[in-house]
């Protein structure tokens, strides 16, 4: 059973008990990038103050392929996360917020 702590680190992921994983991609899938401001690849899906998870910068318009992985569409720290790769960078990034208020990826 998870508990809720109130005082955690940023490099402590957390996971919603109660957020479904997201199942708006699947392995294979091309992405798009919307954001204006890019999308971060990382090399856990977690959001660390410092980015010093970051791999590297996905610009608006560019383009990734969902990769397969056990974990992708899981919601943690409040966005849900998938693994991609762009050019000869694999890693981890936001979906959306898990609200589905900020799109930051869609399906080409």
């Amino acid at each position: 059973m998870l508990k809720f702590v109130e005082e955690r680190s940023w490099e402590q992921p957390f996971t919603a008990p109660n957020i479904l994983p997201s199942t708006t991609f699947s392995p294979g899938n091309y992405v798009r990038v919307l954001a204006n401001a890019g999308v971060i690849i990382r090399n856990s899906y977690q959001v660390i103050m410092d980015r010093s998870n970051k791999i590297a910068l996905m610009p608006k318009n560019a383009t990734a392929m969902i990769i397969n992985h056990p974990e992708n569409g899981i919601a943690v720290d409040g966005y849900y996360w998938w693994y991609v790769q762009y050019g000869n960078q694999q890693g981890w990034c936001a979906e959306s917020d898990t609200g589905k208020k900020e799109i930051y990826l869609i399906r080409i």
